[in-house]
């Protein structure tokens, strides 16, 4: 085997171990970096092929994510954690160059990539759902952790953008065989979107499909497929209405005791509690009302070892646990109520599981936008965050908006995006725990943190011309790439972890930079 061929081998090698390992293992994703080195190297005409790509103005517009660190260098206070952050960008660097001037990525090859990326996929998801239910060593309460090694909001991404590879694959067979291993595999990974209760998953799912279908109605189309389309807008468009009626505006409406409803004393004679600040409620019924701490306290001691007020290391703490489950039964929240509790739900709510739909419904999606609904509620009237995933996000960005504020023209430099966000959070009197206190979560907002006007410069120009590509090609691969890329970057700091770095460096330089001209794939 000569050099050329071993050289092309290792190349190819390598983007299938980092395609594979994307929904895995950083190593898996290191590993597949080098041995894509090796391959590059031993290519022949590294020169030639270099010069070729720094005459591609799409290369240099996707270093532009990479540059503005590098620059951001200039003005960090905190050197230490800047060179840490250059270094988990480097991917946004070396994976376009490598892939831009490596050998030509054709059909097959792209056919073989997204296979591996399948193939990662369906690890990930038969780890996690061994890990729920098949794993003697621990059992899964959090939906999140059904996601072993990553993200799952970046394991959904991937499935998402597995999805939009099976509609590729679709237009390109008509073997039964292989569409109904298509079929096979989009029933299995949406299933598994349901099982993590992934709404961020399911919504960009849909805008992908938005996209999609906007773009098709605008393309000579039969009636037919036309109608089609429309109907799949608009349920679309109603269920994202929905979505965020359900979440945004019928969760605040105001909830008030009822004439005659506070109560003085209990049975035994203790005098009841009644909070009328608080809105939190649990089937339209408000918690923190007619509650006696004391009895129940008491009870409590004689059905359970542990202490109402001991926190778990997840901050659940038993107290609020009983009152919402109590309220959620529409028992008395006394002695009485406590004692009608059944062993089993004593067990629930030691294992915090604060109302019986929180078990029985732990993998319905309609729940978790319920449960959504509900932390908003919570942060709508008494501004509390922790613990809930949509309204500490939303105190994150109000936070980095905070500080953009004060540092929109040039931003505080590469490093100094967490500690300017610490300090944030102090001047705006958060009332997040100081451990959860972390980042934007928005990569737009951490780069405008960072550099300023020429982060969203930079993140703006390079999504904008994905999306040109993405239109003027008619590369449903890319489209779909592009949607989904703009909506991690909304919804978390995609560029801030190496795992998320290359994820957008290693599928934009494929389907950008790596791809032959439509004229040449048949070549």
């Amino acid at each position: 085997m000569n050099r050329h061929r071993i050289g092309e081998t290792l190349f190819m090698g390598g983007l299938l171990l980092i395609a594979f390992s994307l929904p895995l293992l950083n190593l898996g994703m290191s590993l597949g970096q080098f041995t894509l080195l090796a391959g590059w190297l031993l290519i022949p005409d590294l020169s030639g092929r270099i010069k070729s790509l720094l005459r591609n103005r799409v290369f240099h517009i996707l270093l532009a994510l990479f540059v503005v660190h590098l620059l951001g260098l200039a003005y960090t206070s905190d050197m230490e954690q800047g060179l840490k952050d250059v270094r988990i960008k480097l991917p946004l660097f070396l994976l376009p160059l490598f892939i831009g001037s490596g050998i030509r990525i054709r059909e097959e090859h792209l056919q073989k990539i997204l296979h591996a990326l399948m193939a990662g996929i369906l690890t990930a998801t038969f780890l996690g759902i061994y890990k729920r239910y098949f794993s003697s060593d621990e059992v899964v309460h959090d939906y999140r952790e059904l996601s072993v090694y990553i993200s799952h909001i970046r394991l959904s991404l991937l499935i998402d953008f597995s999805l939009v590879a099976v509609v590729w694959y679709w237009s390109r067979t008509t073997l039964l065989t292989q569409r109904m291993l298509l079929v096979a595999y989009a029933l299995w990974t949406i299933a598994f979107l349901a099982l993590m209760q992934s709404l961020t998953g399911f919504f960009l799912l849909g805008t992908v499909a938005l996209a999609g279908a906007s773009v098709q109605l605008f393309r000579p189309v039969s009636p037919m497929l036309k109608l089609f389309l429309s109907v799949v807008l608009c349920t679309i468009v109603i269920a994202f209405a929905y979505c965020w009626y359900t979440v945004f505006i019928a969760s605040i409406h105001p909830v008030y005791p009822k004439a005659g409803e506070l109560k003085g004393f209990t049975p035994r004679g203790y005098a009841y509690e009644h909070n009328l600040q608080s809105q939190q409620t649990e089937r339209g019924k408000l918690v923190w009302i007619n509650y006696a701490v004391v009895e129940m306290d008491s009870a409590w001691k004689q059905r359970s070892r542990i202490s109402l007020w001991e926190t778990s290391a997840e901050g659940n703490m038993p107290y609020v646990t009983l009152m919402r489950y109590l309220t959620w039964k529409d028992y008395s929240k006394d002695a009485d109520g406590v004692s009608r509790l059944t062993q089993e739900e004593i067990w629930d709510i030691e294992e915090g599981y604060p109302t019986p739909e929180h078990r029985s419904r732990a993998n319905d999606v309609l729940f978790r936008l319920q449960q959504l609904a509900d932390e908003y509620r919570i942060y709508h009237f008494e501004g509390y965050a922790s613990g809930h995933t949509l309204a500490q996000r939303l105190e994150y960005q109000k936070t980095a908006l905070w500080v953009v504020k004060s540092n929109w023209l040039t931003g505080v430099g590469t490093g100094d995006v967490q500690q300017a966000m610490q300090k944030g959070y102090v001047e705006r009197k958060t009332q997040l725990e100081p451990r959860l206190r972390l980042g934007a979560h928005n990569q737009f907002l951490s780069l405008v943190m960072a550099f300023g006007i020429a982060g969203i410069l930079s993140v703006i120009i390079v999504t904008a011309v994905l999306i040109w590509k993405a239109l003027a090609q008619k590369d449903v691969l890319l489209l779909g790439f592009t949607v989904l890329a703009i909506g991690s970057f909304l919804s978390e700091d995609t560029l801030e972890t190496q795992a998320g770095a290359t994820f957008f460096a290693f599928l934009s330089s494929v389907l950008l930079l790596g791809k032959k001209e439509k004229g040449e794939l048949a070549n």
